[in-house]
């Protein structure tokens, strides 16, 4: 019998945490490691993390661990079309996260971060939900692409639940993905799973979040 395969990331959310939702969602086996940091930061391809291993491949980038694990358990689409369309929304996804971790990130560091987190609140946003809201109108299946999830629906999920923490009514404005967030909240093995997380007091968001409180910004 194969072994589980192994994950290594800081113990925060981050960017595993589409990773682990997927595993959970597919009931894909893995083991989770934390590294001892920096003393083994060259034991990886790339010096950083998240790095996948299992008897098969070893992986040193977290877009290409999330699209093996969706191959493997049949979350990338049931055609090249698909699979392509799923590359398109991670990638734009993948964007988005460089754009909006400079902001929700930020606090500590930078002096303007209420107001910067309140122009992005506003502003941006809701320009970067409408795009999403537009691709679930225009798929018509009541996922972001294809007529079954995948692990771009499960991405999506990730984001939005990161944002709704700091942006409680965020898709107020945008019912398609209130909707689609709902649904795929209340999917048995996404449910149990966030369930059994632990509370972000102790698995932040990311190491510069650890300790935070929530920042309701649209009250």
């Amino acid at each position: 019998m194969a072994r589980p395969a192994s994950i290594h990331y800081f113990n925060v959310r981050g960017r595993m945490e589409v990773i682990k939702m997927l595993c959970a969602y597919t009931g894909f086996a893995y083991e989770h490691h934390v590294p001892k940091w920096p003393e083994d930061k060259n034991k990886y391809p790339f010096g950083q993390l998240p790095y996948f291993e299992n008897e098969e491949v070893k992986l040193n980038q977290s877009l290409s661990i999330l699209r093996y694990i969706a191959r493997k358990t049949g979350t990338y689409g049931s055609s090249d079309v698909d699979a392509s369309r799923i590359d398109q929304i991670l990638e734009g996804i993948y964007d988005w996260g460089n754009f909006y971790s400079d902001v929700l990130y930020s606090r500590g560091r930078n002096t303007n971060y209420d107001e910067d987190m309140r122009r992005y609140g506003t502003k941006d946003l809701p320009i970067k939900l409408g795009i999403f809201e537009k691709f679930l109108i225009e798929n018509g299946t009541n996922y972001i692409v294809g007529d079954k999830i995948t692990c771009a629906d499960v991405n999506l999920f990730v984001v939005i639940e990161l944002h709704l923490y700091a942006f409680p009514k965020a898709l107020d404005a945008f019912p398609n993905l209130r909707e689609f967030y709902q649904r795929v909240a209340d999917m048995p093995n996404i449910k149990a799973y966030i369930g059994s997380r632990r509370d972000l007091d102790v698995v932040p968001l990311n190491s510069i979040g650890k300790g935070q409180e929530p920042i309701a910004l649209d009250d």
